[in-house]
């Protein structure tokens, strides 16, 4: 019996990984799997384990009626043991999912490469709807005000210097009724609530490590002065010594 540990390998999901009680952990009951099948698993993280099978929880959709499939992929097919199932590519992303069921009888998708599993999750953001508003002051230094069309409409933005990506725009939140500065992002036309906490405390933050530049800047300087004022004092020195004990030579 093979311990099987971290790797990209979703090992969770074969009909081998079982618990072991005298290990007290998951291990790999393959009696095939040899040390070359593990050493390949620990440093290729897209390594196929020739003995992976989907486990007795879960079994593969083979018909894809009733499916909801996630926006954004097209239904293809691949075999898998030698039968030909349904699996949805999505051509941006290069991501292959494949539609599995548990023994409760619920469908989950798994991304799908090179006979691995792993449990595919979309998260999605709420999307917000906002009504931007007129404001004549300019909410943080280095922004000046302006006018930029934002899908067909005149709309007051703030950019910050001589960057045309992102603007500042003052909108309110028509699912809350709140009013925030959203920061736009002209390239991909999005928009988020604009963080002027996370804002200020870099500001400080970059306003902290300035005053230390410019400290130890002013320590350095001094640190030069001090050892010129040393150097021309002791070569002073040096040229009295040298009067003193011409002086003292007889004539």
């Amino acid at each position: 019996m093979e311990k099987k540990k971290d790797t990209g390998i979703n090992c969770e999901m074969c009909m081998y990984f079982e618990y072991d009680y005298d290990y007290e952990e998951y291990c790999c009951t393959q009696s095939s799997l040899d040390e070359d099948d593990i050493a390949k698993m620990a440093i290729d993280s897209h390594y196929h384990c020739p003995y992976f099978r989907v486990g007795n929880e879960y079994t593969i959709v083979k018909k894809n009626k009733n499916l909801d499939v996630p926006e954004g992929y097209v239904e293809t097919s691949t075999v898998i043991d030698e039968i030909e199932v349904p699996t949805f590519y999505n051509e941006t992303t290069n991501i292959t999912i494949i539609a599995l069921k548990n023994d409760k009888g619920e469908v989950e998708f798994f991304k799908y490469e090179k006979g691995n599993y792993s449990k595919y999750t979309e998260v999605k953001a709420q999307e917000n709807k906002i009504y931007p508003q007129d404001c004549d002051n300019v909410p943080f230094k280095g922004f000046k005000k302006e006018t930029k069309d934002i899908n067909g409409n005149e709309v007051t933005v703030f950019k910050y210097k001589n960057l045309d990506k992102y603007y500042l725009l003052y909108a309110m939140d028509l699912n809350t009724g709140e009013n925030h500065y959203y920061l736009y992002d002209s390239i991909n036309d999005t928009y988020q609530v604009f963080d002027e906490e996370l804002f200020n405390s870099l500001n400080s933050d970059v306003e902290f490590y300035m005053y230390m530049l410019f400290g130890a800047s002013g320590l350095i300087i001094l640190c030069l002065v001090i050892i010129l004022c040393i150097s021309k004092n002791k070569k002073k020195k040096d040229v009295i010594n040298n009067e003193n004990v011409l002086d003292e030579l007889p004539k």
